[in-house]
């Protein structure tokens, strides 16, 4: 018995497709638990940040407040998940996001709230006819610097209640050019969840790189069945 067991838990390990898949865990980073209250402030001082970015206001017009929050996200705290100063996206460049279809609502959910560095919006599929299999890629250009590692931000981030109120993906798999890679076990937390791998770009002109994260199961929301991910992001070689 114990042999049987042993031989269907390598099976079901490492073979997909005929592809040889892994099993991988990710590094956590801190929580990100936002209150309603909190949420509100954030996405104010995240807009005014925007406005003092292209000059239609300024560090005086903020409240005390809301100057207190703004130099916190200068510092890299805060909803952002890319904060100030340079990283591999001073080089890399991850162009194009593309998934199925995505849950139309009056808040958007579209496939680029999945990489605007904002973990307060969110990508959600459409799951009219389930969400298992749902899949979104990201599309890397050739010859662009390589990919080494990504940061999963898994739920509805906006505010705790409404992580909680909503579906988590539980297990994605990877697939890296259509091929099927790694089986990632995602941790049931606001945290960031980090996974490492090799190094990788397209060296083939005209032919992108393309990273593909499809569900395979999700941790049930208190009361929707609707599936979150606020962010995922990349980092790598070449630029530094």
């Amino acid at each position: 018995m114990k042999s049987i067991l042993t031989c269907l838990i390598t099976t079901i390990s490492i073979v997909s497709f005929g592809q040889t898949v892994k099993i991988m865990k990710p590094t956590i980073g801190t929580p990100n638990n936002y209150s309603k209250q909190e949420q509100a402030l954030w996405q104010t001082v995240i807009e005014k940040n925007r406005k003092l970015g292209d000059g239609s206001l300024s560090y005086d017009d903020l409240s005390s407040v809301e100057r207190t929050f703004l130099d916190s996200l200068d510092n890299g705290y805060g909803p952002v998940s890319e904060g100030p100063g340079c990283s591999w996206y001073c080089g890399g460049e991850m162009y194009k996001v593309t998934s199925d279809a995505y849950l139309k609502g009056s808040t958007s959910y579209k496939p680029d709230n999945i990489h605007d560095f904002d973990l307060l919006t969110a990508w959600v599929p459409d799951t009219t006819k389930g969400v298992v299999g749902k899949k979104i890629n990201f599309h890397f250009k050739p010859l662009s610097p390589r990919v080494n590692e990504f940061r999963i931000y898994n739920g509805y981030l906006k505010n705790y209640d409404l992580f909680k109120a909503n579906s988590r993906v539980r297990k994605f798999k990877l697939y890296i050019n259509n091929k099927p890679y790694a089986i990632l076990e995602l941790a049931d937390t606001t945290a960031s969840q980090t996974f490492s791998i090799p190094a990788t770009r397209s060296t083939v002109k005209n032919k992108d790189l393309v990273l593909t994260f499809e569900i395979m199961e999700i941790y049930k929301g208190d009361k929707y069945l609707d599936v979150a991910v606020s962010e995922i992001n990349f980092s790598g070689l070449d630029v530094h």
